[in-house]
């Protein structure tokens, strides 16, 4: 349950600090102090997690690996992965970019952006979990809980 909720803290107060913002968002103020946060040590926990392989496995392709974690490209390509539990911060990433993008883009069509953004946020995610059939061993449920 702890990664749920981590979503859900962290998408109400992403989503609160742009909301707030309004017509002032600033991307320079915004990208700086998300930057600060997570990528600092996202990186350094890929060299951590490199170094500790290095020493215990001697992965073959752990440059690759490393290269894939610090890109977010393993989420999207079969490679070895650094660590497992990485995917979780891929989607805090894509979230930090994507949700300002939304928000902006329904500032300038409707008189209430907040709703569309959450509508926008509620029912593609909803409809991409029910659309792609679950992987093996997982059951409706569970894919839905793990999506």
């Amino acid at each position: 349950m702890g990664v749920p909720i981590f979503f859900v803290l962290s998408g109400f107060l992403i989503s609160y600090t742009v909301f707030k913002s309004g017509a002032d968002f600033n991307w320079k103020k915004y990208g700086a102090r998300r930057f600060a946060k997570i990528i600092p040590p996202f990186y350094l926990s890929i060299l951590v997690f490199a170094l500790v392989k290095l020493v215990t496995v001697h992965p073959p392709n752990l440059l690759l690996s490393m290269i894939a974690s610090a890109t977010t490209w393993e989420s999207f390509r079969d490679v070895p992965d650094l660590c497992s539990v990485y995917w979780t911060l891929y989607i805090e990433i894509h979230f930090y970019l994507v949700l300002p993008l939304v928000y902006l883009a329904a500032r300038k069509m409707t008189k209430y952006p907040e709703y569309v953004t959450f509508l926008i946020f509620l029912i593609i995610p909803s409809l991409i979990t029910w659309s792609i059939p679950p992987l093996p061993g997982y059951s409706r449920e569970l894919w839905i809980i793990s999506c």
